[in-house]
């Protein structure tokens, strides 16, 4: 008789408690298209994820533009958040992305990254204390 156990994985009764697979929690990549070719972009190789024109893009660091079928919503649970953050209702940075950030009025954050890969990057006054959190990890 086969169980599921706390970390996810399947054991048998009658062999020590070896997994047989484990689920991963976290996305490494998303299926995109370039032209008439489709391949695994990796998520280590995405700077942020936009959202435009009710559109989700995933940006490279080459600063290279790929429409993904997820909401932002969707990537927001499926990536890791000590790699990722949600800055504001259009975004999600990549923390290697990161470049810095500065006092914006009203104690909101304006957001710079690495390699001048977007514009700034609005954070409120509600998700700046969170934000700098997630710096500090």
């Amino acid at each position: 008789m086969l169980k599921l156990t706390q970390t996810y994985s399947i054991t048998s009764h009658d062999t020590p408690k070896e997994p047989i697979f484990r689920i991963n929690k976290y996305r490494k990549g998303f299926l995109v298209s370039k032209r008439s070719q489709y391949f695994l972009l990796k998520v280590e190789d995405i700077a942020y994820f936009i959202l435009d024109n009710k559109m989700t893009f995933a940006v490279t660091f080459k600063n290279e533009f790929f429409a993904i079928s997820k909401t932002l919503e969707m990537v927001e649970k499926e990536v890791n958040p000590n790699d990722f953050f949600r800055t504001n209702r259009n975004t999600i940075i990549n923390l290697e992305a990161f470049g810095y950030f500065e006092n914006y009025f009203n104690g909101k954050l304006i957001v710079k990254l690495k390699h001048n890969l977007s514009e700034n990057i609005i954070i409120s006054r509600a998700k700046s204390a969170a934000f700098k959190l997630w710096l500090d990890q």
